[in-house]
């Protein structure tokens, strides 16, 4: 059995020799699809898809080919086989002369030609196997028998005199007395024809008959409807009501019997016309319905009452004399233009006035003339409404009582709201809230106190002096926090009498008024420190620790100082000991150079950068990759390391890694391959090869392949 891998053909010298023994031995060659086109058992029997090349030929170690390509000994063979080689021998030789005169070609079953039939050196079945009967000459027939005779699938049982009947139809004129209908007998499910004659006498029914192919009536009345010799019709007894005309229009059509007997199609319009051309005396119709009554054929007796309207009346033919006193009413005058008005003119005649415009007054001259005015001054009108002009009331306009004949406020408080009127400078009057009004006078006060708007009243600092201020009106709830100062206090003038007990905290002793010769060594405890010393101080800037900056420490209960580079020296020393979880864990480390700043950083993020080709980080932990161990079956991915399969009787597909690096090692290792199952491994990306192919494949039990990616997208099998 084969473990080597072998991408393309093998060289190979010296004979091969098939272990195992046994009947299953066998020699054989199969394509990449695992499709087999040669073998060889251990009985010797050798099979193939494709043709063989020999230089001689032996069947039980006896020749029956030559090298010169010559049958021999086939005699000698055992009865079958020799009879199986003459066969095919005579068959090829039939071949070369079929279908000549004296030895036709018989085929008592089917026959599948891939090139096609030729008959007479003519293509009569193509490669597809359509027959091309147009290709033949015109002396070459094909005779088919009537049974055998298919048209796409349906069989024809008609007869060639059958077909012959309906070949070429075209379109031509119908001669009913000479020429031949064709129709379906529905008895013999076939064609038939039958003399146009002998087609019109059986369409003819009760009140028709047959001529020569035509289909005439029979007699002049059909139950109830008769035609005279000059072919009018007529409707008799109780036919009459059933017949309905509704919607019967000038193009319907209807048949008369003509003198002969015929019946002939005409329309309503020409029988209208025929009928219209008979009209005569005051009034004619013509073709198509138009009546012209006569010249002068209207006379008074023909006139109905109220017959002449308006449009009769030809212009000035009604005069004075013709119309009755008070006859014309308000509908009888002539339409006026909206907004005119009749008067009489300077002539004494009736005019219309233009109508007026928007606001104008009518009003008459000393004539009595009447005009449309404009009011002006101090007013204007517009739609009857009369408005006064700003600024037009002057002072002399102003009744004395103006105000003092209005309602008074009574009790009432003044609104801020209320408004009052003013003289803003000189010729102007405005309006103005009493809000703003009385604003306008407290931002007048001053000194002291001041008022704002809305009438607020606030002290000015510093105006209250001792003489404004009572004996005794100052206690300690008028006093502010902070308030007294030294130099509000007299020497001695501040006694114990006036001062709180504990009411003087550190908080109230001025600077530099404890000096250090009042503390005590030792005094000041930690409780007497505040709470900002440390961090009430200006912050140190970024960077600026140095190693010879100081710290304040106590030093077993001492006080003493430590310098930044001893603290970080000493430090790491004291930490106590811990084993390292690797994969929670963090480390300390100098971000950028050796003066970098400290940052941290987990020991698995660490790890997992510092893994290169050949290895590969989990949890803070590296691993060799090329040690990896997988199963892999149909579908999966391969990785780096040692890839092994199953045991298998189908097919599996598989995919390298899609973006290795240079270095990783893949190893691919089959299983048991029975039933001519394969394992075929496909590259990983688009642009990768496997020593230049896309997919190699394993075949053989147990076969295996190493493949290293030695280049970008270049897999070598090793």
């Amino acid at each position: 059995m084969a473990y080597k891998f072998q991408r393309n053909a093998a060289l190979l010298s010296g004979s091969i020799e098939l272990g195992g023994g046994g009947a299953e031995a066998e020699i054989s060659v199969a394509k990449q699809d695992g499709e087999k086109v040669f073998s060889a058992d251990a009985t010797g029997a050798v099979s193939g898809s494709g043709g063989g090349e020999f230089s001689s030929l032996k069947i039980d170690n006896v020749t029956v080919m030559t090298a010169a390509q010559q049958l021999s000994n086939v005699a000698s063979l055992d009865g079958t086989t020799e009879a199986t080689i003459e066969a095919a021998i005579d068959t090829l030789a039939n071949l070369a002369t079929a279908g000549q005169a004296g030895n036709e070609l018989a085929m008592p079953g089917n026959i599948d030609v891939a090139q096609g039939i030729k008959i007479a050196t003519s293509n009569f079945v193509d490669a597809s196997r359509n027959v091309l009967a147009n290709s033949l000459s015109s002396s070459t027939a094909i005779d088919v028998k009537e049974s055998n005779l298919r048209i796409s699938g349906v069989s024809v049982s008609a007869k060639a005199i059958d077909l012959n009947r309906i070949d070429g139809f075209g379109a031509a004129v119908y001669a009913e007395a000479a020429d031949d209908v064709v129709f379906y007998d529905a008895d013999t499910s076939t064609l038939k024809r039958e003399s146009g004659t002998d087609f019109a006498v059986r369409l003819a029914n009760s009140g028709l008959k047959a001529v020569s192919g035509r289909l005439l009536a029979a007699t002049s009345s059909f139950g109830g409807i008769s035609f005279d010799p000059g072919g009018l019709l007529g409707i008799t007894g109780s036919h009459v009501p059933n017949v309905d005309f509704t919607g019967f229009g000038n193009s319907e059509s209807f048949v008369r019997l003509q003198a002969d007997g015929t019946l002939v199609q005409d329309t309503m319009d020409e029988l209208r016309d025929e009928i219209f051309a008979d009209v005569s005396g005051d009034a004619t119709i013509a073709a198509g319905g138009v009546l012209t009554i006569a010249a002068g054929a209207v006379e008074n007796s023909m006139l109905a009452d109220d017959a002449v309207g308006a449009d009769e009346l030809a212009a000035n033919a009604v005069v004075e004399a013709s119309i009755v006193d008070n006859a014309v009413t308000l509908a009888k005058m002539a339409g006026l233009a909206r907004g005119k008005i009749i008067y009489g003119d300077a002539s004494g005649d009736p005019a219309a006035l233009a109508a007026g415009a928007n606001g104008k007054l009518l009003v008459a001259d000393a004539n009595g003339d009447l005009s449309w005015t404009t009011v002006s001054g101090d007013a204007t009108l517009s739609a009857g409404a009369l408005t006064i002009s700003a600024g037009a009331v002057e002072h002399g306009m102003l009744a004395e009582d103006i105000i003092s004949g209005q309602a008074a406020l009574g009790s009432a408080t003044v609104a801020q709201a209320d408004l009052l009127m003013l003289d803003d400078g000189p010729g102007t009057v405005k309006k103005v809230t009493f809000s703003n009004f009385e604003d306008s006078i407290f931002g007048n006060v001053s000194g002291d106190a001041t008022v704002a708007a809305g009438g607020a009243l606030t002290i000015a600092n510093n105006a209250v002096e001792n003489a404004m201020m009572a004996d005794d009106s100052v206690g300690a709830a008028e006093l502010i926090d902070d308030s007294v100062g030294a130099a509000a206090m007299a020497d001695d003038a501040v006694g114990t009498a006036v001062i709180v007990d504990d009411a003087v905290t550190s908080a109230k002793i001025a600077t530099g008024a404890v000096v250090a010769d009042g503390i005590a060594a030792d005094a000041v405890e930690s409780g007497a420190l505040n709470d900002n010393v440390i961090s009430g101080q200006t912050e140190l800037a970024a960077n600026g620790l140095a190693a010879g900056d100081e710290l304040m420490i106590s030093d077993g209960g001492t006080l003493k100082k430590i310098g930044v580079d001893n603290l970080f020296t000493d430090g790491p020393g004291l930490l106590s000991a811990a084993a390292v979880a690797v994969g929670a864990d963090h480390i300390m480390f100098l971000d950028g150079s050796a003066t970098g700043d400290a940052k941290i950083e987990s020991i698995t993020d660490l790890v997992a950068a510092m893994a290169g080709a050949g290895l590969s980080a989990a949890q803070g932990q590296l691993s060799v990759t090329g040690n990896n161990v997988a199963l892999k079956a149909d579908s999966a991915a391969l990785v780096e390391g040692y890839n092994y399969f199953a045991d298998a009787s189908s097919n599996a597909t598989v995919t390298l890694p899609a973006s290795p690096t240079i270095g990783d090692v893949v190893v691919a290792k089959a299983g048991n391959l029975t039933s001519g199952a394969v394992i075929n491994i496909n590259k990983g990306s688009g642009d990768h090869r496997i020593d230049g192919f896309e997919t190699i494949a394993l075949e053989s039990p147990f076969a295996a392949v190493t493949m290293v990616y030695v280049v970008a997208d270049h897999w070598k099998i090793i």
